[in-house]
């Protein structure tokens, strides 16, 4: 991937999120999925900081999402562990202690 496509892509990721934060209900959580799981390939640690703007919401019983959403969290958390090894831990143990705290 070019340095252009990726930086297009944190673009657009991050427009999509400014755009979700105006929806509510499935919109946003549809387009906040979208938006992070790009990001979360393109930018971990950028992932990792828009995890605490992530809709506290629910959209709807019947998708049963947790807030924020344990797929995005687990897969922010596993690209990090990959690329820095065990040096990730404090950080990770940190975002996920503040996760638990704030629902």
């Amino acid at each position: 991937m070019s340095h252009l496509d990726a930086e297009l892509g944190q673009s657009w990721a991050q427009e999509l999120l400014a755009l979700a934060a105006q929806t509510k209900g499935h919109q946003r959580f549809f387009a906040e999925n979208s938006a992070m799981t790009i990001l979360v390939r393109l930018n971990p640690d950028r992932a990792l900081l828009f995890l605490h703007s992530l809709s506290k919401e629910e959209p709807q019983a019947d998708l049963t999402p947790s807030l924020p959403n344990r797929q995005l969290v687990q897969k922010v958390f596993e690209v990090l562990v990959e690329r820095d090894g065990v040096s990730a831990l404090p950080l990770l143990e940190e975002e996920a202690a503040r996760i638990g705290t704030d629902g």
